[in-house]
């Protein structure tokens, strides 16, 4: 279609129609998964019959259960008020807002006209998340969301079906940790149900279908590979190669992310120790979920993995997410130090994306930093991330931290990671993830 040929986009309108507070009561403590299903496939034959359009908007509550767990049910069942108020406040005459689980809500939006339309409804649904929760006698919360669309009929053509690929959207936005994501019938495996997938996931698991690839990690001062990071992939016999981005988060939804955290440790320290009796040992870099440090016995489990491959502690780094690790600062940092003794490197993990205070990186056990991806990418053109850059090298540096730079891709940002003194880097300039052997021939 081209610019002249394609329709302009008309601004939806928003209605400020107040919540009756009984309305609003009615949302946020009866869930209503079925109430909601037969109003929309009402909604669905009268959009059939009218050609029109019709999106459904998934909206997932982030970290909800830590605000019930350090704040109380009462608390959390007050902003689960607030959030429906905001909401409804933020919708058209005629929208439809439902509470299907404990922090989950969908807003139907009926009489859409394209795409454009939902994109600029899931706008004025994200703000609603822009302002600080403030309810008496309790500390400002930073309440936010993930929020995934998806449009019939573009991708979808019953109720069930629409609901499924709104929630994998949702999904991903929280995965990528994006405003919100519009489902994308050619970014999903088919049309497998969420039980499925997670069966087919966990199946995949325990007959070992998973399997890792190896990003470079170089030294900037004299370009030698010092380590590498191990990536999890997921190759599906239907639907092809599947992005951690879709299975991980299913992963931490149902639990299999310890088995698939155990498999990567496992089998990146078996590589690892064959490549180190070939006189080419490298420090093994795997990502670690904040659910593996929920586990109690995650420190006993390393250590045997390592008893039985045979790898120093010091060969091993463990990299988790500044944001997962401030989740439970406390316990964390307590998991951690466990993990320390045992003599393994631990990495902070998109560092300057989350809430670190200096204090806690102060008490963290943490041997490196890894900056931002989206910081190096974005420095080539915007002083200020060229600044941010900066100013984590050198406070990574000042803790005594190593720093590493992912997201490489050209050769100017690799100048500008010299000029500042980084540590290490990776990203595709140098390589992008490849298989063992592949990786081998990097050694000659």
């Amino acid at each position: 279609m081209t610019a002249e040929n394609k329709p302009k986009m008309r601004p939806v309108s928003v209605l400020r129609d107040k919540a009756r507070k009984d309305d609003v009561h009615r949302i946020s403590t009866a869930p209503d998964r079925d109430g909601m299903m037969k109003m929309l496939s009402a909604l669905l034959r009268q959009s059939a019959q009218g050609s029109l359009s019709l999106a459904l908007v998934c909206i997932d509550i982030n970290d909800f259960r830590e605000i019930n767990l350090s704040a109380g049910f009462e608390v959390g069942d007050l902003v689960l008020r607030e959030v429906a108020e905001r909401l409804r406040g933020a919708l058209r005459q005629g929208d439809h807002l439902f509470r299907i689980g404990d922090d989950e809500f969908v807003v139907v939006l009926p009489s859409i006209l394209h795409e454009d339309h939902a994109i600029l409804a899931a706008h004025k649904i994200s703000a609603c998340f822009d302002e600080i929760v403030v309810l008496p006698g309790n500390e400002p919360m930073d309440v936010r969301a993930s929020i995934g669309i998806a449009l019939f009929p573009d991708t979808a053509e019953g109720g069930e079906e629409l609901l499924r690929q709104a929630t994998v959207a949702m999904y991903r936005a929280k995965s990528s940790k994006s405003q919100f994501e519009l489902y994308k019938k050619v970014l999903t495996p088919g049309d497998i149900s969420p039980f499925q997938f997670a069966r087919e996931l966990r199946q995949a698991v325990s007959n070992n279908d998973l399997e890792l690839v190896f990003q470079p990690k170089y030294r900037l001062s004299d370009k030698s590979i010092e380590g590498v990071e191990a990536l999890c992939r997921w190759t599906h016999a239907k639907y092809g190669l599947i992005s951690p981005a879709d299975f991980i988060p299913v992963a931490e939804e149902t639990g299999i992310i310890t088995a698939i955290t155990s498999y990567a440790i496992n089998n990146a320290l078996r590589r690892g120790a064959n490549w180190q009796v070939n006189g080419k040992p490298l420090i093994m870099s795997v990502n670690i979920s904040a659910y593996d440090l929920n586990e109690g016995d995650f420190p006993e489990l390393i250590q045997r993995a390592l008893r039985t491959w045979r790898v120093e502690p010091s060969q091993l780094m463990l990299e988790i997410t500044e944001t997962a690790m401030m989740q439970d600062q406390k316990r964390n940092i307590g998991i951690l130090r466990r993990l320390s003794d045992i003599g393994v490197g631990l990495s902070i993990d998109d560092f300057g994306s989350g809430y670190s205070s200096l204090n806690y990186l102060q008490q963290m056990p943490v041997n490196e930093l890894k900056i931002e991806k989206e910081f190096v990418i974005k420095m080539a053109n915007s002083d200020s991330d060229i600044a941010l850059v900066q100013t984590v090298i050198d406070l990574g540096h000042n803790y005594g931290l190593q720093v590493t730079a992912e997201g490489v891709e050209t050769a100017r940002a690799e100048d500008l990671l010299v000029d500042m003194g980084c540590d290490l880097a990776q990203g595709q300039y140098f390589s992008p993830p490849i298989g063992a052997e592949e990786l081998e021939q990097l050694f000659v």
